[in-house]
């Protein structure tokens, strides 16, 4: 399955950005340590195997990107701001998006990010992340029904400030 879907993938683009598994995945299941160990093994490298052996069969291009907080974001504003919640993710301004998507759109958004590099600590991806979400905050000023951020206008249905 793994192979074919990869394959699938390649026939559509040429340029694939996916998250560097090489990290353990936590797992709220606990099977045990050498079990998850196995597991966690054995599905990141035949993941990696597929995108990579194929890729490079077929001239797409892999590009790996750190996978730090890159469900929890909004992909909409780049912030820490909304929830997720199996496979929803709850926005700030009341709308709810499916959590896949979500975090593939911050995947590939990843690509782009000049501060967050593949090998960032995790530590300091939250910490860029929350000093971005602070900032976007402080810029926002209290103007009546609308709000003022930079240049730009925006009323309160736009706002997305209630929750982080």
């Amino acid at each position: 399955m793994i192979f074919t879907a990869t394959h699938r993938l390649v026939d559509k683009a040429k340029v694939i950005v996916a998250e560097d598994l090489t990290s353990p995945i936590q797992s709220k299941r606990n099977y045990g340590k050498n079990t998850n160990r196995r597991l966690n093994t054995w599905v990141k490298g035949l993941l990696a195997d597929a995108l990579t052996g194929i890729s490079h069969r077929r001239g797409s291009t892999v590009h790996l990107v750190n996978s730090a907080y890159t469900s929890q974001i909004d992909s909409f504003s780049g912030l820490l701001i909304g929830t997720r919640k199996g496979d929803r993710f709850y926005r700030t301004n009341g709308e709810v998006i499916q959590a896949d998507w979500n975090a593939a759109r911050n995947v590939l958004a990843r690509l782009n990010d000049n501060e967050i590099s593949r090998y960032t600590p995790y530590k300091t991806v939250k910490r860029i992340l929350q000093e971005r979400t602070d900032r976007y905050k402080s810029e926002l000023t209290d103007s009546g029904s609308s709000y003022t951020l930079g240049n730009k206008t925006l009323t309160e249905c736009e706002l997305v400030l209630d929750h982080v």
